[in-house]
């Protein structure tokens, strides 16, 4: 830039030492504007040039984050509970109400139902059958083996057909055995149909949560089927939202995400994980839905919040140039 201002200003001195005798006062004046915009020419083409070797030297823009907003939380574990029979509701958990994995929290009138399987465990637990089978057997055995013995002692001493009777009663009495055991083996089964049956007139939480709705009251009577409370787990939350078209490519699942919302915030923001991308593009809006899960500290998200979702991108956008 000094040499092309120092040029210009030799050039432009000797043009006005040799015209300036002889110049009228508007030819002086043009001179020096000439000289003016020669300069200001100079000093841009200078500009211009040092501004193209900086541009070359300038690092490539870091990664900046997907922002997409308006995201709507939805509680990961939220569950409608209903009875697989019908009956009476005489048992049910307030609304509230903090559950543990498999409490009971609502439960049918069962005294039927109890009586049946307590008659039904006796029966499982009844092996005198067997045990009468088993020394019926023995006996059925000694006699005819104490007769062959005779037999072999003794030709005569006992017919054959006596012995024939005496093998057939020990047969009897091992088929005996194998009966008795059967029928324990079908007690136990109806056991186990018994107390099925008692656990359907229950409702066990499916995990740790707490109770936000009760549908039914103590009392009703309720058919198969019908909803009687929600429970829910908000450890763990979901967030869905939509993106535009132009952040697919550099969004994928498992980047790393901040949830925040205005209404708690700036300084509080949640970490999570982006778990899916919809491989469908809404038609109108041309967004994509994405999710995420997030670890909901203190239970601050609530169900139906509308919060501000930011991804970090894993991976640079492959664009191809023209």
């Amino acid at each position: 830039m000094f040499q092309i201002n120092q040029t210009v200003t030799i050039f432009m001195a000797n043009i006005y030492r040799r015209v300036q005798p002889t110049s009228s006062p508007c030819v002086s004046w043009l001179l020096l504007a000439s000289f003016h915009l020669l300069l200001c020419w100079g000093d841009l083409q200078a500009v211009n040039g040092q501004n193209s070797q900086s541009a070359n030297l300038l690092p490539a823009p870091a990664k900046t984050p997907v922002v997409i907003s308006e995201c709507r939380i939805n509680v990961a574990s939220d569950v409608s509970l209903a009875f697989e029979k019908s009956g009476t509701l005489e048992y049910l958990v307030p609304p509230g109400a903090i559950v543990r994995k498999d409490q009971v929290i609502a439960k049918l009138r069962d005294s039927i139902a109890r009586a049946s399987y307590r008659i039904a465990e006796r029966e499982s637990s009844n092996d005198i059958e067997i045990r009468f089978a088993k020394k019926a057997g023995e006996l059925a055995q000694l006699k005819y083996e104490r007769a062959q013995q005779a037999e072999q002692r003794l030709s005569g001493t006992v017919t054959e057909f006596e012995l024939r009777e005496l093998r057939l009663a020990a047969e009897r009495s091992l088929l005996q055995l194998q009966q008795a055991e059967h029928q324990l083996a079908i007690a136990e089964l109806k056991r186990s149909e018994q107390f099925e049956i008692l656990k359907s007139l229950q409702i066990t939480s499916p995990f740790d949560g707490f109770v936000r709705a009760v549908k039914k009251q103590r009392g009703e009577f309720l058919r198969e089927g019908e909803v009687v409370v929600e429970v829910v787990n908000d450890e763990m939350i979901r967030v869905d939202g939509f993106m535009n078209l132009g952040d697919l490519a550099r969004v994928s699942i498992g980047d790393r995400v901040n949830i925040y919302s205005e209404q708690l915030g700036h300084s509080l923001s949640f970490p999570g994980t982006v778990d899916y991308v919809d491989q469908k593009i809404e038609p109108v809006s041309m967004k994509v839905k994405i999710s995420a899960l997030v670890q909901n500290v203190d239970s601050l998200l609530k169900d139906g919040l509308l919060v501000t979702m930011e991804v970090a991108p894993a991976k640079q956008a492959r664009l191809s140039s023209r």
